[in-house]
């Protein structure tokens, strides 16, 4: 006797018989009543991304699948993000852990496949139910990712594998997928959630820990759409105000240039982060994070914030002056044009005048000086 294999994909994917009709009174037309080998009609899905800083964030899936299986020893299939690879997995049946196994290749009715996506193939959960009947199966892991794109517009980006259901034929009456969506510390971020190909919603997120629910119903076949969550931050992300911009020094030697920014704002209730610093196209581009502190009350008096920066510098370009770009939150602030080393060369100059200052008393003094012991020499020699 053949054995019954389904895939299990993050929305646990039902393997269904073809009923078989008779020829005589059936209307194929009708509602289907199918004999099948496994039936689902919801699951519920929780995913928590938090970031961690500005380059990673720390995604926690927990997913519970109320289902029937008619067969023993029936194969589950469950896709997972690559980066899952490297953190940890957990797996239940009925409440009672259960060995799985990692595989890039399933088998559906003697066919292979591969859990092909827009992120790339994805590796897949695989394990037995050695019983039939109801099962509550629980599927827990964990991951880290990382932020890709430039300085002025990053964005974390992850994928929920939920459209197994165009891998073979289903045939359910109904299946609804009840996702939570939770993200921590993304105030400011856009977050925008697509089902492969069509944006199901974007919308800025107010506040430092906010959930987000989303509910998927496939009639009569297994859910198609994979669900992709972004987290974005670029320009008009985090709005800012800023009373001032100013370049305090900037200076060229040994393979670098320094400088030094000070920002200006009306009052202490931000903080500003140094995301990084190049030299591009002749000119110095500066990116800033600004964040508003929550809870933090600030004064009505000007608040100033000085932020260093340095990158690399090539000495034979003889460079004598550059332009220095601000960028806030991904978004261009201004513009400033420098000398090398002008704005260090107050601090020399001063020490010049000291210099000079001093040579002007000291010469006349030891003038002085001479004449005097020329003469206690001669008084001497006369008496």
């Amino acid at each position: 006797m053949n054995r019954g294999r389904i895939i299990l994909a993050p929305i646990i994917v039902l393997l269904l018989g073809i009923v078989m009709m008779s020829q005589s009174t059936v209307d194929v037309k009708a509602n289907p009543i199918p004999s099948v080998p496994a039936f689902m009609e919801n699951e519920y899905i929780t995913i928590v991304i938090e970031k961690v800083n500005n380059k990673e964030a720390h995604v926690v899936v927990d997913g519970v699948y109320p289902m029937k299986l008619a067969e023993v020893n029936s194969y589950l299939y469950f896709p997972i993000p690559k980066e899952a690879l490297k953190g940890s997995i957990a797996v239940s049946v009925n409440g009672n852990n259960t060995d799985y196994e990692i595989v890039w290749n399933g088998t559906i009715l003697n066919q292979n496949f591969k859990y092909e996506t827009i992120m790339g193939t994805l590796p897949m959960i695989a394990w037995k139910v050695p019983f039939s009947g109801e099962a509550t199966i629980r599927v827990t892991y964990s991951y880290t990712i990382h932020v890709t794109g430039d300085f002025t517009c990053t964005s974390f980006k992850t994928i929920y594998a939920m459209g197994t259901g165009r891998y073979y034929m289903t045939y359910a009456k109904e299946c609804t997928a009840h996702v939570n969506i939770w993200v921590k510390g993304f105030k400011g971020y856009k977050l925008t959630v697509i089902l492969t190909s069509l944006t199901k919603f974007s919308e800025t997120v107010e506040s430092d820990m906010k959930k987000f629910y989303l509910e998927k119903t496939a009639l009569f076949g297994g859910i198609t759409d994979d669900l992709i969550i972004v987290l974005e931050k670029g320009a008009n992300a985090n709005k800012v105000i800023l009373k001032n911009i100013s370049l305090d020094s900037i200076s060229a030697g040994k393979g670098y240039i320094t400088g030094r920014l000070t920002l200006t704002f009306e009052n202490a209730g931000y903080t500003v982060e140094l995301l990084g610093a190049e030299l591009k196209g002749g000119a110095i581009n500066v990116y800033l994070s600004v964040q508003s502190v929550a809870n933090k009350t600030g004064t009505l008096t000007a608040y100033s914030v000085p932020v260093n920066f340095i990158v690399p510098y090539d000495l034979s370009s003889n460079v004598s002056s550059v332009i220095v770009n601000i960028y806030v939150n991904g978004e261009f602030q201004k513009s400033i044009l420098a000398q090398l080393g002008s704005f260090n060369n107050t601090n020399e100059d001063k020490n010049n005048e000291e210099s000079l200052g001093w040579s002007l008393i000291t010469i006349p003094l030891v003038a002085i000086t001479a004449v005097l012991f020329i003469v206690m020499v001669s008084l001497r020699r006369r008496f």
